[in-house]
């Protein structure tokens, strides 16, 4: 993998979009709702977060997706 910047860009097309990020537990670490007429990058803040696998789970509207996500030590 490769070394990243925490910075989600997101466009939402529902009224509501959640994000949610999770340890390999499924411990939610991270959540945020955006609303539909924000358009600014919305970042994840990564200080925090230990190195290891993550998962991102966004749902907008009827839709849903989960990305694996992996942290590197910087």
């Amino acid at each position: 993998p490769s070394y990243f910047e925490w910075v989600i860009s997101l466009q939402p097309q529902a009224e509501n979009t959640s994000i949610e990020l999770y340890d390999v537990n499924g411990k939610i670490v991270y959540s945020k709702i955006i609303s539909s007429n924000s358009l600014s990058i919305n970042s994840i803040p990564n200080t925090q977060l230990v190195s290891g696998n993550y998962f991102l789970k966004i749902n907008s509207g009827k839709k849903s997706s989960t990305i694996k996500l992996i942290k590197l030590e910087n």
